[in-house]
């Protein structure tokens, strides 16, 4: 599989924590070492995957969601 989209949301609007997110990434990198995801503002999961960024293991492309309200304004931070 080239890459995976990912959503890290398991409640909406509830970011998992940080042992969720590692979970979550665990199962992700069976499959890819390509993953996107639709938001930045889960510190958690920006955590887990800057980690594996960053030793190689893994290419994130980090997405945002962009409507014009004030939430774009903390993913584009």
């Amino acid at each position: 599989m080239y890459g995976i989209a990912y959503t890290p949301y398991r409640v909406i609007d509830e970011c998992p924590t940080l042992e969720e997110a590692e979970e979550d990434i665990a199962i992700l990198m069976k499959h890819t070492r390509r993953v996107r995801t639709y938001t930045t503002l889960c510190e958690s999961v920006n955590r887990v995957l800057m980690r594996h960024a960053s030793e190689g293991r893994l290419s994130v492309l980090f997405g945002v969601w962009i409507d014009n309200n004030d939430m774009d304004h903390l993913e584009i931070q």
